[in-house]
């Protein structure tokens, strides 16, 4: 059991390191500094992979959903009022945003990649919160 979660994360490892810290490919903003990479859950580092100018379009959009929440004067912004206006208000900035996927014989409109970003935030929020969601 141990080898169906050690695999996939050494594979993310891989991906960060050959990928994230080749000079050839850009820049998403994502330093070490603040460890924001290290923060995104497993599915959201492989879609990065897959996606990376749809992850760049959706990081461009954080601020913007921020400073939209935050300006409604909704309260807690945390799991409450206004962090679920933040959240729809970015899924729906995101899906104005983000380019299709050109990527394999089929291609992913921008609203799919969207969804696909959105589940994998979410992948793996703790038991406590998700309780605090209903």
């Amino acid at each position: 059991m141990d080898s169906l979660i050690t695999a996939p994360m050494q594979d993310a490892n891989r991906i960060e390191e050959k990928f994230f810290n080749t000079p050839l490919n850009f820049n998403l903003d994502i330093t070490r500094v603040t460890n924001q990479f290290d923060e995104l859950t497993y599915d959201e580092k492989m879609l990065i992979a897959i996606y990376p100018l749809q992850a760049f379009q959706i990081k461009m959009n954080i601020q913007e959903a921020f400073s939209a929440a935050d300006a409604t004067g909704l309260p807690n912004p945390l799991n409450g009022k206004q962090d679920a206006f933040r959240h729809v208000f970015f899924q729906a900035i995101n899906t104005r945003d983000v380019s299709p996927g050109l990527i394999g014989p089929n291609a992913l409109s921008g609203s799919v990649i969207v969804s696909l970003f959105a589940f994998a935030h979410e992948s793996e929020v703790p038991g406590q919160l998700h309780l605090e969601k209903e």
